[in-house]
């Protein structure tokens, strides 16, 4: 490996453990924070993970987002873009 190489590392969540982890394998590393190195992840947000076929995906999204929509805006991202111009 180059001596003169640049390794850079970027993420939203840079848990200690993981940061510890790349220190032991960087020279003379810099840390660039935008924000707060206090900023926590918001309570409020409810995260449920539901396990479906390929084939389930589409119409379980159609299904929910009918449950839920109060007619905001919403931003959905997804893999491909031939499946988000449905």
């Amino acid at each position: 490996i180059r001596p003169d190489r640049q390794t850079l590392y970027w993420s939203a969540t840079w848990p200690r453990a993981v940061e510890a982890l790349a220190r032991q394998f960087l020279r003379n590393p810099y840390k660039v924070v935008i924000g707060s190195v206090d900023l926590k992840a918001n309570q409020s947000i409810n995260q449920v993970v539901e396990v479906v076929t390929e084939l389930e995906k589409y119409n379980r999204l159609i299904r929910l987002l009918k449950d839920i929509m109060d007619g905001s805006r919403i931003l959905i991202l997804w893999r491909l873009k031939r499946v988000v111009t449905k």
